[in-house]
């Protein structure tokens, strides 16, 4: 099982849509979660990781799910919104591509750089939108790992607390933060990735009725490329 890390965010001056956007990523070591019961399920299929409890949807039914999903992205034409956050290591690229995917052709493609001092380096994949509430809702993507070592992946939520007041006064006031745990892709299939919102595998102090960004984080030391698609919210 891979070693559990958490990723704490420091930052200043930032509007709330850019805040995670530039904040510098601490790396400590943490807590390792406990193995999950025989009978429970891992957050990937097709690789390694670090799963959280259960949740109504299941992590390997997450991604093929015959439900309408609350909210969808399926990269079948554009980007749809995503960006590679300005935080991320400079060499970092993401672009659309027409020629992978799953379901369907259209999907998200990040290709991650060699660290000049072999030092890990970082990249970030998020989307916004207006707050919404994701209390027991399950998010899921299909992640395939192109080329390459697989970087160490965390699938995140970010939210907002509204009440928090200015982000001009304190931009760090009423952020929080939850993931599936560090995930290594299997090579050359598509990954299912879940991560059930109400019961992540790591949180800080966050609140699942006012989420306000969903993305991915990859932490390397070598170059890959990873295609994304169809990130579903359930």
């Amino acid at each position: 099982m891979i070693a559990s890390r958490l990723a704490l965010r420091t930052c200043a001056g930032l509007a709330a849509a850019t805040i995670l956007l530039a904040c510098r990523l601490q790396q400590l070591d943490a807590l390792t979660v406990p193995p999950p019961d025989a009978a429970d399920e891992s957050s990937v299929t097709g690789g390694a990781a670090e799963g959280g409890d259960d949740a109504a949807v299941s992590a390997s039914s997450a991604c093929t799910a015959a439900v309408a999903p609350m909210l969808s992205w399926d990269f079948d034409t554009t980007a749809e919104g995503w960006i590679l956050s300005t935080g991320s290591s400079p060499e970092f690229t993401m672009s659309w591509v027409a020629t992978n995917g799953d379901p369907t052709p259209g999907a998200l493609e990040v290709d991650g750089p060699m660290a000049p001092d072999g030092s890990s380096e970082v990249g970030v994949v998020t989307v916004d939108f207006a707050p919404a509430d994701l209390t027991g809702r399950t998010l899921s993507a299909w992640v395939r790992l192109d080329s390459g070592p697989s970087p160490r992946v965390l699938f995140f939520v970010q939210t907002r607390d509204p009440e928090a007041g200015a982000a001009a006064v304190d931009p760090t006031a009423g952020w929080g933060w939850a993931d599936n745990g560090e995930i290594e892709l299997s090579p050359g299939t598509w990954n299912c990735l879940s991560l059930p919102v109400s019961s992540p595998a790591t949180n800080y102090p966050y609140d699942p009725m006012h989420v306000v960004d969903i993305g991915f984080e990859m932490f390397a030391t070598a170059p890959f490329q990873l295609s994304i698609d169809s990130v579903r919210v359930e």
